[in-house]
Order: C-alpha cells, then structure tokens, then sequence
C-alpha cells in the first residue's frame, strides 16, 4: 500500500495550522503531538522541514489525526492552498443558518402568495372598472 505523504509546500501549510490551534487554544507541540498520538519529535521535524522549505514527508493520516482533535483549520487549505486556514463557521453554526434562510424562505414564499392574491384582487376591479367605461 503507498502512503500518501505532503511535499513542502503542504508541510509549511500544516505548520501554520499548529501554529492557529496552538494560538487559538494555548497549547504546545507537546500537547498537540500526545493528543494526536504524534512524537514531539515529528512536529518539530515539520517545523524545520517548513523552515528550511525542504522536502520531508507528512502522512496525510497525521493531518486527518490532528484535524479530528483540533478541527480549526480547513484541510482544503492544507492540501490545496485555496481558502482560509482558519474554518470561520462549524458545521452546527452553517445548520443553523441553513435553518434561518430556509425559515425565511418560507415566510416569503408566503408574502409573494399574499401579493399575487391582492394583485388578482385590484386587476378584477381594474377590469370591472374599465369595463364600465
């Protein structure tokens, strides 16, 4: 089976998000390397590795442990570079929009039918109006 490791870019990338949960929950790398089942040793490998923008190798299951642990950062930004590193809403907080907007949705979908039925209302006296004339 290949393992999937992260070219240098993905390490500097990485190191920024121990660098947001560490500033985030004022945590060490230790801490950050037990609770993720890491070696202190390996994070500070990343850490010179992202330094030195040399090659080094990142298992993307240590990415997955970290994230599950410290769900602060956006793996898109890890992998791909595109978007924020900082994920900006939880998946509860994006429900609970999803909620409201549909909420919304229905209360206008019940202002346009009110609309449409005064429109229907003034157009049948409009009508009534025109015919006598």
């Amino acid at each position: 089976m290949k393992v999937s490791k992260f070219r240098p870019i993905y390490i500097s990338r990485l190191v920024e998000a121990l660098d947001l949960i560490k500033a985030k929950l004022h945590v060490s790398d230790n801490t950050i390397a037990q609770s993720c089942h890491l070696s202190k040793a390996t994070i500070s490998k990343w850490r010179q590795f992202a330094e030195a923008q040399d090659g080094g190798d990142v298992l993307f299951s240590a990415v997955v442990s970290i994230y599950k642990e410290y769900p602060l950062f956006n793996v898109d930004y890890i992998v791909t570079g595109i978007g924020e590193l900082a994920r900006t809403e939880t998946l509860a907080e994006k429900d609970a929009k999803i909620a409201a907007m549909s909420e919304e949705i229905a209360t206008l979908k019940n202002t346009i039918s009110e609309q449409e039925k005064k429109l229907s209302a003034l157009l049948r006296v409009l009508s009534d109006y025109v015919a006598t004339k």
